[in-house]
């Protein structure tokens, strides 16, 4: 049945295809704007706007896939840049958003000090606004927003952030266009920090990637560099372990990584193009309460500015120009689209 004859059913399109806008009211969370989808195929998922328009809490027929930090969902005056403070403020979710002035580790670059994955998670968006439309015949959800990271004689960088997903499509799209809006040349690092947790994740959840090659960070990393695409039961005070993988690709630069539990029969898939997002990292965090697993399509390693800049592998964005990313989300049920 097409969505023309279903309309005859309903009277309204929130019966089929709902889309709320919120505000948190208490606690640590207290003002946050936000959007909740549930687009009819199973899944839902929350936009929080004032973090990044990053993706908190993520559900696919009724299994949760996010993972929630103890930290909880925290609104962004409680952020602290310094060193690791950006841990206090880290809510996890489904999506982290890492940036725009460093990715990784807290360093000083040219004599500046940066903290932490950067501040973009923790940037309330502007001109925000939520659209429903029918689009070829069926709903579509357009969630649109900006982002600025600028600072007078420094970096002046903007991201207009685009999610977008479709009635009874169990996926979503966000399109990450960023703009050097400044007169200077300045260091762009982005980072697409997504988070797979229980009940989805168990010791029973495989990671499936298209590798070339494998890099263990450190050597910690190194030591289950043989087990990377595996899990296990929750371990008291884990020390956590992060791998580089270089992708393989298709002949125009896409590729597409998966995560799939073998005890439920679902999975999800990430597909992106690496022309922009040239790096992917794995950060496996299975410590008893700290259960998680990150996928993380970046554009540089997250050892932090410096060091990235000292490999010669820090991206510059010039006065004027764009970057564009993008990431389809896609979740399935049924060992059998691992195939195809």
């Amino acid at each position: 049945m097409n969505f023309s004859e279903e309309r005859k059913y309903f009277g309204h399109i929130s019966q089929v295809f709902d889309v709320k806008e919120f505000t948190y009211l208490g606690g640590r969370a207290k003002g946050i704007r936000a959007v909740e989808v549930k687009n009819g195929s199973g899944l839902e998922f929350t936009v929080i706007a004032d973090k990044g328009m990053d993706i908190g809490s993520l559900s696919y027929k009724n299994l949760n896939f996010s993972f929630m930090t103890c930290s909880g969902l925290s609104a962004p005056e409680f952020y602290d840049k310094d060193g690791a403070e950006w841990l206090r403020s880290f809510t996890g979710g489904f999506l982290t958003t890492c940036g725009l002035s460093n990715i990784g580790a807290a360093c000083v670059d040219n004599g500046q000090e940066l903290g932490v994955h950067g501040r973009i998670a923790n940037t309330p968006a502007f001109d925000f606004g939520v659209s429903t439309d029918i689009v070829d015949g069926a709903p579509e959800v357009t969630i649109k927003g900006k982002l600025s990271e600028a600072v007078i004689f420094n970096e002046n960088l903007l991201v207009s952030r685009e999610i977008k997903s479709r009635y009874k499509e169990p996926s979503f799209t966000i399109t990450d266009i960023t703009e050097n809006m400044g007169c200077r040349t300045v260091p762009f690092m982005h980072l697409f920090h997504f988070n797979f947790g229980y009940p989805f994740l168990t010791e029973k959840t495989e990671i499936i990637i298209p590798v070339k090659k494998t890099e263990p960070k450190n050597e910690r990393a190194a030591e289950g560099i043989s087990s990377w695409n595996k899990t296990h039961e929750p371990i008291d005070a884990y020390e956590e372990m992060v791998y580089y993988h270089t992708l393989k690709r298709d002949e125009n630069g896409i590729t597409l990584v998966a995560i799939y539990s073998h005890e439920h029969n679902m999975g999800a898939l990430l597909e992106f193009n690496t022309d922009s997002l040239d790096h992917f990292i794995e950060w496996k965090n299975l410590g008893t309460g700290e259960y998680v697993i990150g996928l993380e399509p970046a554009n540089a390693k997250v050892a932090g500015r410096a060091a990235a800049r000292a490999e010669n592998d820090l991206k510059f964005l010039k006065s004027g120009e764009i970057d564009v990313a993008k990431i389809k989300v896609s979740f399935f049920e049924g060992a059998e689209e691992l195939s195809k």
